[in-house]
C-alpha cells in the first residue's frame, strides 16, 4: 500500500511538473486562440517589426528597401532567398526580440525563435496582413 501511495504521488507530481513546463515553451504569441487575441498578437508583430525595420535601416539602408517581416515569414526555407536576404531577416527577427523586450507587453516572454515560428505565422498571417489595410 506505500509503494502504491508512493508512486501515486510520484505520479501526481510528474504530470504538475510536465505541465509547468509545457505551458512556459507555449508560443506567447498564440497561446490563445480567439479572434480577438489573434489580431491583437499580430497587431503586436506588426507594430515591432515596422519599428525594427525603422532601426535596421538607419545602419544598413540598402539590405531593407524591400524586406520586410512578412516577406521573411512567407519565404522560411530560403528557397527564393539569397543568402544575404537570409542573414538580413535573421537580424530582423534578432531586432524584433530586442524590442519585445525593451516592451511592456504580453509578450514580452516571446524570443526570437517564437517570432520566426511558421506554426504562429499560419495562424497569424491574414490578421497580420489586416494590419497593412488599416
Amino acid at each position: 500500500m506505500l509503494v502504491r501511495k508512493a508512486l501515486f504521488a510520484f505520479f501526481i507530481g510528474s504530470i504538475v511538473l510536465l505541465s509547468a513546463c509545457t505551458e512556459d515553451k507555449q508560443n506567447p504569441l498564440t497561446r490563445k486562440q480567439d479572434t480577438a487575441s489573434k489580431a491583437a498578437a499580430a497587431g503586436f508583430l506588426f507594430d515591432i517589426s515596422q519599428q525594427a525595420i525603422t532601426r535596421l535601416k538607419q545602419t544598413e539602408p540598402d539590405s531593407y528597401k524591400k524586406k520586410s517581416y512578412q516577406y521573411c515569414m512567407n519565404d522560411p526555407t530560403g528557397f527564393n532567398s539569397t543568402h544575404a536576404e537570409l542573414q538580413a531577416c535573421d537580424r530582423l527577427f534578432a531586432e524584433m526580440e530586442s524590442i519585445v523586450h525593451e516592451q511592456k507587453s504580453p509578450y514580452k516572454k516571446a524570443t526570437k525563435l517564437d517570432i520566426s515560428d511558421q506554426t504562429m505565422w499560419t495562424l497569424l498571417a491574414s490578421y497580420y496582413v489586416s494590419n497593412w489595410n488599416k
